[in-house]
Formats: structure tokens, sequence, C-alpha cells
């Protein structure tokens, strides 16, 4: 099932999440979907994981997610239709910390 969500005033539906992995090992986690247009719909894709090196292959199915800057609005999003769901702790890179999450039961998957 689909959700819809307002990207910094753009209307973005999220159709699936792929879920595949880096070089290093870890899951990595993109978002697909479309803008909506008033001409024709737009493809929307969006990295939700983050490759912290020495932290993320040390989490299993689990990723650390952008919540941070462009990645905000969707974070909150997949949150909020429980298609991504934090489960424990934090990943610290930088000046961020990012949620350690896994895949919500609610989230349509695409495993490449």
């Amino acid at each position: 099932m689909s959700f819809n969500f307002d990207c910094y005033g753009l209307d973005v539906t999220i159709e699936r999440l792929e879920v595949t992995k880096y070089q290093t090992g870890a899951t990595a986690v993109i978002a697909h979907g479309f803008i909506h247009d008033e001409e024709a719909p737009e493809p929307f894709r969006q990295v939700v994981s983050m490759n912290v090196p020495g932290e993320s292959e040390n989490l299993g199915d689990d990723f650390a997610a952008k919540n941070y800057s462009e990645g905000e609005p969707l974070f909150k999003a997949l949150i909020d239709n429980l298609w991504i769901m934090a489960t424990r702790g934090v990943v610290q890179s930088g000046f961020v910390q990012m949620p350690v999450c896994t895949i919500g039961e609610a989230a349509t998957v695409e495993v490449s």
C-alpha cells in the first residue's frame, strides 16, 4: 500500500522500499515513488539509509536512517506510516545521530 506526504511543498507518493546491500555488506534502503505534477508524474527516489563505516555493517538487517537535512520529511513520513520503525539506539556520524531502524510490516518491499 502506498502513502502520500509533503516533501518541502511537493506532493509525493511512496510506492515501495528497495532493500539491498552496500559494498560493505550493510543494509541499504531506497524509497521509490513519484511526485504529483500537473502534466505528468515525476519519478521520486531517495536513499533512506546511511552507510557509516565501522558501524552500519554491524547492524544486520537494521540500518542507520537518514533523519536530518533533506532526509527529514521522508523519515518522518516513513515512521508515521509504519514503513520503518526505530529499533535500538543511534549511530553517530560526525555531528549527527541517526536512529537504528528496521523495515516495518506496513511497508511494500522489493529486495534486490
